[in-house]
């Protein structure tokens, strides 16, 4: 090719730049006014209930809602509901390339290029989309050159989805109909030998976009999907049937016993052989301080855990149950309750039980009880239980929450853990182990200190000197011992002048509840909480 047949290429692309995000909470008694947007801007509603106006049209505001805002829209927000409305607004600019050379120029009024898509759009999957913006929202301050740089591919990346999702046409709609077709070929030919190559090419399909369609229609990835396929299936077999692992793992699709025991054991977190016998009538279980968990699946511990300073879970019945102290250290007593198996948590040091029978670790229970609940139910073949407690609950929790509008209205809620040297603040409704159920489940309203002081945490320290901004109508307060060097120490706050000044305590709306009742994550326990709230508010 001689020199003068090469042309410049003609470059002629939009490009988007992130010029600010920030996070708003706002409360019922904002006053609403109108606003004019100056740049183009993605809303994101994170939690709440409301209206937006945009240029006289009303829209309806609830977590999951998205919208692309352009300059000079009139806007203005309505909260409806008493839960705070929280929010993020990215806000951004459309850069232009003009010329061979490719500068970077801003728009200017007279190209008014715009963006593909106006007012409400679709964020599906909300979850991924709210954690990356929560990401670029964390990271909004880095400084640093690949600090930066990643926030900016992060905010790509969130246009680039918006766009995908918004902006299909045909060609679009028959791609995701062809992975949705693949998606249901696999789900009867999961014991095949397969690659995520093989499966886009079948679809016709690039590798890239498959991957990325796959898992806005399942929530996760191919290989992932197909090993849960697989491990169903295997599931069934071990409880069905007496097969052999060796024939189990190829009717599901495994080369070889090793691999499907190790990818087994990775996947539910025991081995397929103790799988077998966890789901034994008479199974014999020790599980400290995950005894709440396991009474709802209607299975008894042999022995019920205590702690010296905390005391044992009296909540739970178990009066006729054996006490084994953890706080002891003489994890040798175990022994003679001849365990089949112990489940501890995270926190625990699961050396200390290994001698005694084979002991499984749930890394995370937390405010998402119904993942840990199902979890267990999973190992022990209570799925079904699982589902009716979950039910029970939901039900229950409905009918708390209509009574609690009425008696409870308007009226702010704080939780407190009082120790001997300080007050701990518990969170909002996502957080914690009384957010989710009294603003979550019950939908009270959180006093504005709860939020100012617990965004993003469980719960956050409350100096003595903000005490009297804990203004709240109702207070649930637990005391805790361990850091109490004499008897009833720890109760020293409630002949504080600060405390007996507060408006809870002059109009004896102070609550005081069962500390390992209120500090705990099983369903029992937030079933009690509920039983609590309705006592003292309803």
């Amino acid at each position: 090719m001689y020199e003068q047949d090469i042309k410049p290429i003609t470059r002629r692309s939009l490009f988007y730049a992130l010029t600010d995000i920030r996070y708003y909470v706002q409360l019922l008694n904002y006053e609403p006014g109108t606003l004019v947007a100056a740049q183009y801007s993605i809303l994101a509603i994170a939690a709440g209930e409301g209206r937006l106006n945009i240029n006289g049209t009303w829209c309806r505001l609830e977590r999951g809602k998205g919208f692309i805002l352009t300059p000079d829209m009139k806007v203005s927000i309505e909260q409806d509901s008493e839960a705070a409305l929280e929010y993020y607004c990215v806000a951004f600019e459309i850069l232009r390339t003009l010329g061979s050379g490719g500068e970077l120029n801003s728009a200017s009024n007279d190209e008014a290029p715009t963006f593909p898509c106006e007012g409400e759009v679709e964020l599906h999957p909300f979850s991924w989309y709210i954690e990356l913006i929560e990401s670029i929202y964390r990271f909004r301050y880095e400084s640093d050159e690949i600090g930066s740089f990643q926030n900016y591919v992060r905010f790509q990346e969130l246009i680039a989805h918006i766009l995908e999702n918004n902006v299909a046409g045909a060609d679009q709609t028959d791609t995701r109909a062809a992975v949705a077709l693949s998606i249901e070929r696999l789900r009867h030919r999961f014991c095949e030998q397969m690659t995520v190559d093989q499966m886009a090419t079948e679809a016709k399909v690039g590798r890239w976009q498959y991957t990325r369609l796959f898992k806005q229609l399942t929530g996760t990835i191919p290989l992932d999907y197909l090993n849960e396929l697989r491990m169903s299936r295997a599931k069934e077999l071990l409880l069905c049937t007496e097969d052999r692992l060796h024939d189990i793992a190829l009717k599901v699709g495994f080369s070889n016993e090793y691999y499907f025991n190790r990818r087994f054991t990775q996947t539910v977190g025991i081995t397929p052989t103790r799988y077998r016998l966890m789901h034994r009538d008479d199974i014999r279980v020790i599980s400290p301080y995950l005894e709440d968990f396991l009474i709802a699946l209607g299975i008894t511990p042999v022995v019920q855990c205590s702690h010296s300073l905390w005391g044992k879970q009296d909540y739970l019945g178990l009066d006729e149950t054996p006490v084994f102290d953890v706080s002891s250290g003489r994890y040798e007593v175990l022994s003679q309750y001849e365990p089949d198996i112990i489940m501890i948590d995270g926190g625990m040091n699961r050396t200390n039980f290994e001698p005694y029978a084979p002991t499984y670790q749930l890394a995370r229970i937390s405010e998402d009880w119904r993942s840990s609940l199902r979890t267990m139910a999973d190992w022990f073949g209570k799925a079904d239980r699982a589902e009716e407690v979950i039910a029970q609950y939901e039900s229950e929790a409905a009918a708390a929450k209509s009574i609690l509008s009425r008696t409870a209205k308007g009226q702010s809620i704080a939780v407190l853990r009082i120790t001997s040297n300080g007050i701990a603040l518990y969170g909002g409704a996502d957080m914690g182990y009384t957010g989710p159920v009294l603003y979550g489940s019950l939908g009270l309203t959180p006093h504005p200190l709860v939020k100012q002081l617990t965004h993003g945490t469980r719960r956050a320290d409350l100096p003595l000197e903000w005490l009297h901004q804990l203004d709240a109508d109702h207070l649930f307060i637990t005391f805790e011992k361990q850091e109490s060097s004499i008897d009833g120490e720890e109760r020293k706050l409630l002949d504080h002048p600060l405390w007996r000044m507060l408006p809870a305590v002059r109009n004896q709306c102070v609550y005081e509840v069962d500390f390992l009742t209120w500090m705990n994550y099983g369903v029992i326990s937030h079933r009690k909480k509920m039983d609590d709230v309705l006592q003292a508010l309803a």
